[in-house]
């Protein structure tokens, strides 16, 4: 049987830096960190000692790069975990059985992720790069603050976003990215506007991609609507239908761009805790904490429980549950991969993609479940790749045009762009374009430049339109955009000699918003 498949995981957080701990802020990183991330790596790393031949696809975005490389962040970090294994240890010698036995498991737990991130003297960039070094994985990046490139209000914005996104991970890896994960897989083809009496061509983001030396990106499989989209055939005897227009991948538009479709239906397999396999009653319940140390006890039951009523969670149930869903995937895959073979007589591949968080965090046994799916894959035959490595092994047999579409809400822009968020653009227009001001007319003043440029990534994060729409932390999500929004406007207007901003509140800004330390004016302009 030909095909191949692919797992690619996205890596994403705004950015939290002293912008709050609890319930809001930097606490987020904390649980990515020790949830998900180190679980990954100790999966990723057991898989390589094995002599597992495969290779994921990984992108962390420049802004969690970033965090991830502070040093005050490390050190909280730290800070958190420590505080995790104290909680724990209290309730091992007070809680009663069967409590004491599943506190001694945390305790277990969380004291193998504080020495593991203490071996790897908590750079947990350094230790992806280790992986990739060996073969196992590949990194790649995005946009670098997660902007939600398509409803951005200038080229310039959005060359900005790519541009940083593309030279923070040259000089973070050493290398060039071959990937670009288009933030929300939200994309946009090339458009017309009328800007006064002028009809002004805004181009496609592929545009902004090749233009920045990008090989590949991700799409969603929504996109392909048969209804909605043009593909000019290449080499392929057919074009595929169905799902099967998601297991091969596309030149985007009129560029060198390709664009690989993600699988909506296995995707959704691993992902949604509705029919998937997270919500199985033996995994662990997300959602109930106990309500002195916050340790979770339970297991979800059923998920149409009421809280109050959920059962024990057992460990060794879980790990029977994993091994089960491991093999099921594949054998879904296999099926898949057979019936396309069979059908166009020509080898395609299965592509799932999640954020990186799905695994350890919001589905505890994730991280497991990956390491025997991985090497129940490998064992059948099956090789996991990365979108580079099929490049490099196959030809792009075919071109499709697509409208607009993203991986939110029935595919749509809805999630960021609707009733209770819609009012958030006109603000950040108005300082993009007070920045391209600031930009051609304002002093030269470097040190305050690289400042308002750091701002203005940060309040075109797609973070705060989702935090609200979701309802996740609206309050929060409307104080951070309002925040960088005066943030921006002020240093824009110091630049045009319309306001004046002291050393002490200069400083505070780069420690709070230090992200970045170089920053490329000339991206912002030379569109």
């Amino acid at each position: 049987m030909g095909g191949y498949y692919m797992l690619v995981l996205h890596t994403h957080l705004p950015w939290v830096k002293k912008a709050g701990k609890w319930p809001f802020g930097e606490e987020w990183l904390y649980e990515a960190i020790f949830d998900s991330y180190i679980p990954l790596l100790m999966t990723f790393k057991k898989l390589s000692e094995e002599n597992v031949s495969y290779k994921v696809a990984i992108n962390i975005t420049p802004v969690v790069a970033e965090m991830l490389e502070d040093t005050y962040l490390q050190n909280e970090a730290l800070d958190y975990i420590e505080d995790l294994i104290d909680r724990a240890e209290s309730d091992v010698k007070t809680r009663d059985m069967p409590y004491r036995e599943l506190a001694r498991f945390w305790l277990d737990h969380f004291s193998e992720l504080r020495d593991f991130y203490l071996e790897i003297n908590k750079d947990v960039i350094g230790a992806f790069r280790e992986l990739e070094e060996k073969g196992c994985v590949e990194l790649f990046t995005s946009a670098a603050t997660h902007g939600f490139l398509p409803l951005l209000g200038t080229d310039g914005s959005i060359n900005l976003q790519v541009g940083v996104g593309v030279q923070s991970f040259k000089d973070r890896v050493g290398r060039m990215p071959k990937g670009f994960w288009m933030p929300e897989c939200a994309y946009r083809p090339k458009e017309y506007i009328i800007q006064g009496d002028k009809v002004i061509e805004r181009p496609g983001i592929e545009h902004f991609l090749q233009k920045h030396g990008i090989e590949y990106t991700i799409i969603d499989h929504r996109a392909l609507r048969i209804d909605r989209i043009a593909i000019e055939n290449g080499y392929m005897p057919s074009i595929p239908e169905g799902e099967y227009l998601s297991m091969q991948p596309y030149y985007l538009a009129d560029s060198s761009v390709v664009a690989f479709p993600r699988h909506g239906r296995l995707s959704e397999q691993v992902w949604s805790a509705g029919i998937g396999y997270p919500g199985d009653g033996d995994y662990l319940e997300f959602h109930k904490r106990d309500s002195e140390t916050g340790l979770r006890y339970w297991r979800i039951t059923d998920k149409n429980l009421d809280l109050g009523y959920k059962d024990i969670y057992h460990p060794e149930w879980a790990d029977g549950k994993i091994r089960l869903h491991a093999k099921d995937f594949v054998s879904k895959v296999e099926d898949v991969l057979w019936e396309y073979e069979k059908k166009y007589g020509a080898g395609g591949y299965v592509l799932t993609a999640f954020d990186t968080e799905l695994f350890g965090h919001w589905w505890f046994e994730g991280p497991r479940f990956l390491y025997h799916m991985i090497k129940t894959m490998t064992s059948s035959g099956i090789e996991v790749i990365t979108p580079s490595d099929y490049l490099e092994r196959s030809e792009v047999g075919a071109r499709v045009y697509l409208p607009r579409n993203s991986w939110g809400y029935m595919g749509t822009f809805w999630v960021w762009n609707n009733d209770k968020v819609a009012w958030m653009w006109k603000p950040l227009y108005e300082s993009e374009i007070l920045v391209k001001k600031a930009l051609k007319e304002g002093k030269k003043n470097k040190r305050v430049i690289r400042q308002m440029l750091r701002e203005l990534l940060i309040l075109e994060a797609s973070d705060w339109q989702f935090l609200i729409t979701t309802g996740g932390a609206v309050h929060y999500a409307k104080d951070r955009f309002m925040l960088h929004k005066e943030r921006t406007d002020t240093l824009a207007n110091v630049l045009l000699g319309r306001a004046e901003i002291d050393e002490d509140t200069l400083a505070m800004w780069e420690d709070e918003d230090s992200l970045f330390e170089e920053i490329d004016e000339t991206l912002y302009l030379e569109v």
